[in-house]
């Protein structure tokens, strides 16, 4: 299936590979830059796709490394869909996390930076988004 440009199936197992290697991992806070620093996901990959066929091992290899370089229109594409449900989460919660963690619109931003280069259309959505988030407060608004 294409998207434009962008072969959406591809893009959609660049993001399931991702998030399996982060399951395998350990997914961390997306704001907690710390943890972030220490994520170990190379040594998951080498891990999981050593339990697979040589083929199949070169292909989950070969689609996690071009999500990781996000240099493709698949990977900028999966790249912008990654931080889409926990924003959306965040939203419907009432802004838990967010709230529970201090979240600074700077952070935001930076955060969620792939969708504005990646799908435009899912930016200007997302954008609304946080800027209600602002509103009722489960954000902290930290620009000038």
């Amino acid at each position: 299936m294409r998207l434009g440009a962008v072969d959406a199936l591809k893009a959609v197992k660049m993001c399931l590979i991702h998030d399996v290697v982060e399951i395998d991992a350990g997914d961390t806070y997306a704001f907690d830059l710390a943890a972030q620093a220490g994520k170990v996901e190379r040594r998951a990959v080498e891990r999981i796709f050593g339990l697979l066929p040589e083929e199949q091992a070169a292909e989950m290899r070969s689609l996690w490394e071009e999500f990781e370089a996000r240099e493709t229109p698949e990977a900028k594409y999966a790249a912008a869909l990654d931080p889409v449900q926990g924003v959306l989460n965040n939203f419907h919660s009432g802004g838990s996390s967010w709230k529970a963690h201090g979240v600074k619109l700077s952070q935001m931003w930076k955060r969620i930076e792939p969708v504005r280069k990646g799908t435009p259309q899912l930016w200007e959505f997302l954008r609304g988004v946080v800027e209600q988030s602002v509103l009722a407060g489960w954000i902290v608004d930290d620009t000038p």
